[in-house]
């Protein structure tokens, strides 16, 4: 009886014990925390004005920060047991001051939160890496969430409707040819007991793990869904103009009437880059023009506004020859396209990609400077030893340096977003990894 007992007990305390191993909170090098959220606000003038860590005492992360109505910020966030554990989606919102206000899951899959809108209500939009569009009420309460399909998930725009545009790709695997289910890889045999097998599925006929990559062609596509404001798909598209594989970035245009999207394009064969594409879309999203910006770094983020004239982008260039000093520089450029889409105007900016457009007309960037002689900025540093500095750096409307001011010294190794605030000042969202 007693070893009865025993048993029942043991494998209740696996059962409860698996979920954390399966995660891989216990054991190994990786089941430390490896990272704080850090949100910086800085002045008008670039001095700092309050400083938030957000440690969950887990290994924290952050993709993105938003302003709301109140001067609070909303921070799209994740967090794991250790850095290559499977991680969770959360929403932090913060007062004004800086007060953590909640922290709260996302949803309950493995996953991260991508990006967070503010909405017309106080609330805000959360969007996951899967596509998942989670809708909150000012008071945290949640109001619906959708699944959009897009696979991966980059950017949600806030439409003038209460609605929605999400933008990433879609990424499936189909048969190389005709003949692949009849031939190469037949429907996987039934359990023995459920059923006769046929020839054709016995074990011998499978296709080898080795041979499976030759049986199958991976297929990427750039993937727009715009939703309404209960939530409702309204249409979704999937683009290869120009070969468009990727959509990193989205805008309405001034009046309303299209929208224009920045993402890559398949880089060519031999490419040390990848090309830099916006296409402008009607309302329904049918393309109507495509444009190539230029040739910037894989997976590089890019920030786009309405303008004026048009549209403004604002990405990291890359010297399209590889035998150019230039080729490791990585200035960040701002591209004006008229309302057709077309490149109008470049100017360049000594900054890193964590940069943003400023209520002066001017551009606010925080980076690393590449040291060596090396111009450019960087986004993040490898010296963990926290001797390295990050600086913020503000420049005029025609891209000259205005100011320059270095950031407390071991503060952050990774700096993720920059946002213009309401009050004239700016908010860095920020990671500080640990050992």
């Amino acid at each position: 009886m007693k070893n009865g007992r025993l048993c029942r007990t043991v494998i209740m305390t696996l059962l409860v014990m698996l979920p954390t191993l399966w995660a891989g909170c216990i054991g190994g090098p990786d089941s430390f925390p490896d990272g704080d959220i850090v949100v910086l606000k800085l002045t008008h003038d670039g001095l700092p004005e309050w400083t938030q860590i957000i440690d969950s005492g887990q290994d924290d992360g952050a993709e993105g920060l938003a302003e709301l109505q109140d001067g609070g910020f909303a921070i799209a966030a994740q967090n794991a047991c250790a850095r290559r554990s499977p991680s969770r989606p959360r929403f932090v919102r913060l007062s004004p001051n800086g007060a953590i206000l909640w922290d709260r899951l996302v949803t309950d899959s493995a996953d991260i939160a991508r990006a967070v809108v503010p909405a017309p209500d106080g609330g805000t939009a959360v969007l996951t890496g899967n596509g998942t569009v989670v809708r909150f009420g000012p008071e945290g309460r949640t109001l619906w969430a959708r699944t959009t399909g897009v696979t991966e998930a980059y950017t949600i725009l806030q439409l003038a409707d209460g609605g929605y545009i999400v933008g990433g790709r879609t990424v499936y695997e189909i048969p190389t040819n005709d003949t692949f289910n009849a031939i190469a890889y037949p429907s996987v045999p039934p359990a023995p007991g459920l059923g006769r097998q046929s020839p054709a599925q016995t074990p011998d006929t499978f296709a080898s793990p080795a041979s499976l990559p030759s049986m199958f062609t991976r297929v990427t596509k750039a993937m727009v869904v715009r939703l309404t404001s209960n939530g409702a798909i309204l249409w979704e598209r999937q683009y290869d103009e120009d070969d468009l594989s990727w959509v990193q970035s989205l805008v309405a245009s001034p009046d309303r009437t299209a929208f224009v999207l920045a993402g890559y394009g398949d880089p060519p064969n031999g490419s040390i880059g990848t090309p830099l594409l916006a296409l402008r879309l009607d309302p329904d999203g049918t393309p109507i023009s495509v444009a190539q910006l230029g040739t910037t770094p894989f997976s590089e983020l890019i920030w786009t506004r309405a303008d004026t004239a048009g549209y403004r982008v604002l990405y990291q260039n890359q010297s399209a020859d590889p035998t150019s000093e230039a080729a490791s520089a990585r200035g960040v450029v701002d591209a004006l396209l008229d309302r057709d889409g077309c490149v109008i105007e470049r100017r360049s900016l000594d900054a890193s990609i964590a940069v943003t457009w400023t209520m002066d007309g001017g551009y606010f960037s925080v980076g690393m400077p590449f040291g060596g002689g090396e111009p450019g900025y960087s986004t993040m540093t490898y010296d963990r030893t926290s001797v390295s500095t990050f600086h913020a750096r503000k420049f005029d409307g025609t891209g000259a340096l205005l100011w320059d001011r270095e950031l407390p010294t071991g503060l952050i190794s990774r700096v993720k977003m920059v946002v213009s605030t309401s009050d004239g000042g700016y908010a860095v969202l920020a990671v500080k990894d640990i050992e």
